[in-house]
């Protein structure tokens, strides 16, 4: 990932002067789409004509639903793979509601009954309901149950008044309409009688077969149901309709996909793409030009005067407000003060929750009358224009900005006027930008403008200013330049990217220095960095080479710069202390760095270390093999950083030879010492580095690794990751073949393992046999004992399911089956049916707290254990996924 680019700089200005076509593609080069309306869902239809991929295609929709407790059936029965999309929300139908409830999907929402008020649907009366009701409360702990979604709003109110005391969060409504207003009457109304927020979990134009017809019933729709506060999600009916389908009044023109075919119909284009608002959004602009309708993150509305007539209607999801456009300008909003103050007024109703900007204006007179005219106006930041080739001058008429107003300050058009040279808008943009973002005044600034032709109407700007090429979707040179810009310039690596002709975007985890030579320079330091490293190597004639007395000077200076950073004197700050060591010998490295901790007590960066005075990589690996688990090991040590990435093998001299470099020579490639630094994973023992090292893999763990101190080879030591939340103890000590311990021998171990679970969750040793558990128990007396873990190897879920219902009662703590499958079967279909019933009962049972399959890999003829290879969830001799894996890794 990545580093962020600048939070100042913006694209404000989208051009429309473009050819048709090549307009889509810009806001998509100046970086990603933003997410769809949380309201917006659907439900998915599994009629014969549905796609796996038809969840995954409504992409841009939010939330979906199926009518099910959970799609897993749906899934088998089309052959889907079992993974669940994320945002379904399962729903207790009414329907065959003796079969039991049983959620197995995360969810923070439940759905109630489907239509109990139709004879077609659920079908009860109210006293049916409201004992169903019961019973489904009691597994919607944790979750916002949704009441039964009604038609009638009668059978409803009836349901609320005699369920006494029920438990009903959110309602749920359909409407079949075709007049928008209608609809919105209808859930106004609902709003009125219950005061919960409010589901439309169906809606479509029925009794008609014209997709225009829907198209304008969603258009009109849509942005009402966004803006309507009492409306908390909405879902239109269907993904996929037959045309001439059983009779439905909702005809397959509301079908959201084609019929036969994985490809979202023009309805459904619509719908997926659809984001709110559409009057003060670039919509229109998207639409005009035949793009996917989704907004880039990031877009900030603003209100133009000329189409003020208009609703207001601005998305909740936008933080800030733009005001009017150069209300100062005649061929602009070109608004008199008094206007200007009549319209605020206006716009302040629909900017709560927001930051609200001014006008944006050329003249400060103008902005300077409006604000002393509109009494009580929230004005939150300014915006202004500023056309001028002259950083200095631009800089001047910001500073004038911010000693007039005091409030920060958003430079929404700027550019190079009265040039054809796209070298001179180059030049007054790598003047202004690091100029723009160094000012703490400056909030935002957006340069004007993405495209512009370049016999444009005789307009000031030339197309010399324009980011993108003309008459194509890619990024022009001045658009390289700008699109690529990070902040800063001395104190980040943009003049190493620069120098090599890199890409200038920054890795997430840099951490800049003020290195102490060229200080004489201006201090820039991105604000997204959390630490900031002090001089480097002043006591060192080579490097920084400071005395004490010129250090403090410097000292207070970069202070000023470090206000909400770790920084690396009498009064001064220093909160962490950074040191470097070259040394051979890894007890050396920790004896020097355990003096710095005794003299300082500050949290320690070893910024620079290495093996010095050798060419050999051997040692360097020795060392490195060495030292890493020791500095990961203990507290005091922050950060550690070797050195150095790229070193060349006849160094100019240099103590530290070609060897230590993690990098080959002349090469992209990471050398054997690279390898091993860049995928060392704490630690060995009970860490899979062990496994991973006899397989020639790569050694970094996939998040979710649990750790285990199995009990075998015990007298090694013991060696966890501070990183690891849980930790397993040992594994099978009642067992012969396996850690095979006495329980006093186990209670002594374990008064050794809980000196090394400190803020784990610690799990107690796995066995078969609960007597030995009990055992442990009872004479390890004040022992921390978290978890309990089981193994069971039965065929029958309700076996397994019983004799955890038996731990539970024994130790009443939270279960681990860390082992289990069927054994003495060669039968993959027996393995599969054994799953396929156990999951969901593990899954339901509130006393299991995790389970392991037992076991990812295991060979047919294999040495005689009664788990044969059919328990395997990968094939053999393969990469791949077995067919019980792909059950297993996709159930949900």
């Amino acid at each position: 990932m990545f580093g962020s680019y600048t939070l100042k700089r913006l694209l404000l200005y989208v051009s429309v002067l473009v050819v048709s076509g090549s307009f889509c593609l810009l806001v998509l080069n100046l970086i990603t789409l933003s997410s769809a309306s949380n309201k917006k869902g659907v439900g998915i239809s599994w009629n014969q004509q549905y796609h796996c991929t038809d969840e995954a295609t409504l992409n841009n929709v939010h939330w979906w639903y199926d009518w099910r407790q959970s799609p897993d059936q749906m899934h088998l029965q089309h052959h889907c793979p079992t993974t669940v999309r994320s945002g379904y929300v399962p729903m207790v139908n009414g329907m065959h509601f003796e079969r039991g409830i049983n959620i197995t999907v995360p969810s923070k929402y439940l759905l109630g009954f489907n239509e109990p008020d139709h004879k077609k649907h659920a079908n009860l009366t109210v006293a049916q309901a409201v004992i169903m009701w019961k019973e489904l409360e009691k597994h919607a702990a944790g979750k916002t149950l949704v009441g039964p979604a009604v038609t009638n709003l009668n059978w409803l109110q009836q349901f609320l008044q005699q369920c006494h005391q029920c438990r009903v969060d959110h309602v749920a409504v359909h409407i079949y309409k075709c007049n928008t207003h209608q609809i919105m009457a209808r859930l106004k109304h609902l709003w009125d009688m219950f005061h919960k927020p409010i589901w439309l979990t169906e809606f479509a134009c029925p009794q008609t077969t014209s997709v225009n017809e829907q198209l304008r019933l969603m258009r009109e729709l849509l942005p009402l149901l966004e803006s309507a506060p009492y409306v908390f999600r909405y879902a239109w009916f269907v993904s996929r309709r037959l045309h001439h389908d059983d009779g439905s009044w909702v005809d397959g023109s509301a079908s959201l996909m084609k019929e036969n075919s994985a490809e979202l119909s023009a309805l459904g284009h619509y719908y997926n793409n659809f984001m709110y608002n559409w009057k003060h959004s670039p919509d229109r602009m998207h639409l005009q030009h035949h793009c996917p309708t989704a907004v880039r993150a990031g877009f900030v509305p603003m209100i133009n005067p000329k189409n003020y007539n208009r609703d207001i209607n601005i998305s909740a999801n936008a933080q800030y407000l733009l005001g009017f456009n150069e209300p100062d300008h005649h061929k602009q909003s070109n608004l008199t003060v008094a206007q200007a103050a009549g319209m605020w007024k206006e716009v302040e109703k629909k900017a709560a929750g927001k930051i609200l900007v001014s006008p944006a204006v050329t003249n400060l007179n103008w902005l300077q009358q409006f604000l002393h005219h509109c009494h009580n106006c929230r004005v939150d930041h300014v915006a202004v224009h500023a056309y001028r080739c002259d950083a200095h001058q631009l800089m001047a008429y910001l500073k004038d900005a911010w000693n007039r107003f005091h409030k920060p300050i958003w430079l929404t058009e700027f550019a190079c006027p009265h040039t054809t040279s796209v070298n001179e808008q180059l030049r007054f943009m790598k003047e202004a930008l690091p100029l723009l973002e160094a000012a703490p005044y400056v909030f935002r600034y957006s340069w004007f403008t993405s495209r512009f032709i370049h016999h444009n109407e005789g307009t000031w700007v030339d197309a010399s200013a324009s980011l993108m090429k003309e008459h194509s979707a890619e990024l022009s040179v001045l658009g390289h330049y700008y699109n690529n810009f990070m902040y800063d310039w001395q104190r980040s690596p943009d003049q190493m990217h620069l120098q090599h002709r890199c890409p200038v975007n920054t890795r997430s985890g840099y951490v800049p220095m003020v290195n102490g030579r060229h200080f004489d320079r201006v201090i820039n330091i991105s604000s997204n960095a959390q630490y900031v490293l002090g001089f480097n190597e002043p006591d060192h004639h080579e490097q920084s080479n400071l005395t004490v007395s010129q250090a403090v000077v410097m000292w207070r200076e970069l202070e000023k710069h470090a206000a909400g950073k770790t920084l690396q004197c009498h009064n001064c700050t220093v909160d962490h202390i950074a040191v470097h060591a070259y040394r051979c010998n890894a007890h050396q490295i920790m004896t020097y760095l355990n003096q710095a901790w005794d003299r300082f007590h500050k949290p320690i960066w070893l910024t620079e270390f290495a093996c010095p005075h050798t060419t050999l990589v051997d040692a360097q690996l020795r060392l490195m093999r060495e030292v890493l688990p020791l500095l990961e090991s203990a507290p005091y040590v922050f950060r550690y950083a070797w050195f150095v990435s790229r070193w060349l093998h006849h160094n100019d001299g240099a103590w530290v030879d070609g060897s230590a470099s993690l990098m080959k020579e002349n090469s992209a490639e990471l050398s054997t010492l690279g390898h091993y630094y860049n995928n060392f994973m704490y630690d060995w023992r009970q860490s899979p580095e062990r496994m991973h090292f006899f397989n020639h893999c790569p050694v970094n763990t996939r998040a979710g690794y649990v750790p285990m101190v199995n009990g075998r080879h015990f007298e090694r030591g013991i060696n966890i990751s501070a990183n690891a939340q849980y930790l397993l103890g040992f594994n099978e000590p009642d067992h012969h073949e396996q850690s095979n311990l006495t329980v006093a021998q186990a209670v002594v171990m374990w008064r050794e393992l809980e000196k090394h679970a400190s803020g784990k969750i610690l799990v107690s040793p796995a066995v078969t046999n609960l007597n030995w558990l009990q055992h442990f128990l009872h004479q390890c007396h004040n022992c921390r004992v978290d978890h309990v873990a089981v193994h069971i190897y039965r065929c029958d879920a309700h076996q397994i399911m019983t004799k955890l219902k038996q731990a539970w009662d024994k130790f009443h703590k939270p279960i681990w089956l860390t082992e289990f499958a069927c054994p003495h079967t060669t039968s993959v279909n027996d393995q599969l049916r054994f799953m396929r019933e156990v999951l969901p009962l593990l899954e339901s049972a509130p006393y299991v707290f995790r389970y392991a399959w037992f076991v990812s890999r295991w060979l047919h003829h294999n040495d005689g254990n009664w788990v044969d290879g059919s328990a395997s969830l990968m094939k053999e001799n393969s990469a791949e996924l077995s067919t019980l894996g792909h059950y297993y890794n996709n159930f949900m």
